[in-house]
């Protein structure tokens, strides 16, 4: 009998030791699934970072189109100043000669 109360003793504390070992495996099981939930919430996929990148690079050739866009019109604009002043000096002719032609005829 003592030999039983023994091994039943032995067994309560193979027992007791197997279940703090249970108990912090789950705990540290746990304290992982929530580090791998919070770097997956933080996580950018590559599937998702290269959408991004994508549409970065889209905007950017938009934007490089525009300026290009714009510096074409910047030109044509500075191109018909010149055509603009001959029209100007056209009217301010006419209308001197029209002065003077109303001048001479009063």
């Amino acid at each position: 009998m003592n030999g039983n109360n023994n091994e039943e003793a032995r067994l309560i504390i193979l027992e007791t030791k197997f279940e703090m070992l249970t108990e912090n495996l789950t705990n540290a099981i746990s304290r992982l699934e929530k580090k791998l939930d919070q770097r997956e919430e933080s996580y950018v996929t590559k599937e998702v970072l290269d959408e991004k990148l994508k549409q970065r690079d889209e905007k950017i050739v938009g934007l490089q189109n525009a300026i290009i866009d714009l510096r074409e019109s910047k030109k044509e604009t500075r191109s018909l100043l010149p055509n603009w002043a001959g029209v100007i000096l056209t009217l301010g002719s006419l209308i001197i000669a029209l002065i003077a032609f109303i001048k001479g005829m009063g």
